[in-house]
């Protein structure tokens, strides 16, 4: 016999299919986007819609409608943390201190190459302003709470990320860095849902766990891909820019006694090709592409076994949104 839950599973086949099944959620949460950004600066707008298009599937607040979903919750408020979570989100960009360069990441320039440094930062904390404004209206206090802890977890880690680390523990200060400048936004979508659709504690206990391994496991298949690409290789490294792939060759090369090989190639002042073509040869060499798949799927299987604490509910769509943002794809999966 068919469930019903077996035909919502073969409906989901990939992201796109999961988009579709909250697509009115999401066209809500772009509309007040813009509704709560209405008679503010004149080019706010505009930097919100470039952000929009840059990441076109936007997975926090797919988490957050899903979650809301699985509470048989619909209410207006829903589409507002929506757009709070993306405003954060692209504070955070804005914020961040290493940007790469024009046409990477869907051809798309960053927002500081357009617009400036000052006016990014700038713009970054008037969105933040934006955020606990539109959190106040809904007089909501547990969920102007979790927006607070996650704004607070990004900023903790955008200064994680300026901060010096031994070579041979690269890996864990990384994921300290991602889990609170990009997981805390996941899990704070998981904790709205949840809040929104009146979930038990140990609902959003098990909630929180799913979203956290999810957003970790993104931010490392993002990695991935840039490790594989020699531009946005080569951006990254000439920005000084930490990322698991190289944390974790600076960790085997540390161990293995060379050291000094790496060090010699990141201390130059601009690296050419070449240098990035060797890190690359690394790379293969110590098994860093293996590695860092190994570790998505963990994270992939973590997230997964959270959500069985609640399979009297309807998980599907969140088990099929975690595994299809984390299939494995790329070099050496």
């Amino acid at each position: 016999m068919i469930t019903p839950d077996v035909i919502q599973a073969s409906s989901l086949q990939t992201l796109d299919d999961i988009v579709a099944l909250v697509k009115e959620e999401l066209n809500h949460s772009k509309q007040a986007i813009h509704t709560n950004l209405e008679k503010q600066l004149p080019f706010l707008a505009d930097v919100i819609q470039h952000m929009i298009n840059s990441h076109k599937i936007p997975l926090r607040s797919i988490v957050l409608s899903l979650t809301a979903r699985l509470f048989l919750y619909s209410g207006e408020k829903l589409r507002h943390v929506s757009s709070v979570l993306e405003y954060l989100n692209t504070a955070s960009t804005l914020h961040q201190k290493i940007v790469l360069t024009e046409d990477h990441r869907r051809k798309q320039k960053a927002v500081r190459n357009i617009w400036g440094n000052e006016a990014s930062v700038l713009l970054g904390d008037y969105l933040l302003s934006i955020s606990f404004q539109t959190m106040t209206r809904l007089e909501d206090l547990d969920l102007l709470e979790k927006i607070a802890i996650a704004t607070q977890s990004i900023a903790r880690g955008q200064v994680l990320s300026i901060s010096p680390f031994a070579w041979d523990s690269a890996t864990n200060h990384y994921l300290k860095v991602i889990q609170n400048r990009k997981a805390s936004l996941f899990v704070a979508a998981a904790d709205s849902g949840a809040i929104l659709g009146k979930a038990g504690i140990d609902a959003q206990k098990v909630l929180r766990e799913y979203s956290l391994n999810l957003g970790i496991g993104v931010q490392l298949k993002k990695d991935l891909a840039d490790a594989d690409n020699l531009q946005i290789l080569k951006a990254r490294l000439n920005k000084n820019h930490i990322f698991f792939p190289l944390c974790y060759l600076m960790e085997v090369m540390q161990q293995n006694g060379k050291a000094t090989l790496l060090k010699q190639i990141l201390d130059c002042k601009e690296l050419s090709e070449d240098h990035v073509q060797q890190i690359q040869l690394y790379f293969e060499e110590y098994h860093v592409y293996e590695h860092t798949s190994f570790c998505i799927q963990s994270y992939l299987q973590q997230a997964e076994s959270a959500l069985i604490d609640l399979n009297h509910l309807d998980i599907t769509p969140l088990l099929r949104l975690a595994q299809c943002a984390l299939a494995a794809s790329g070099k050496n999966t």
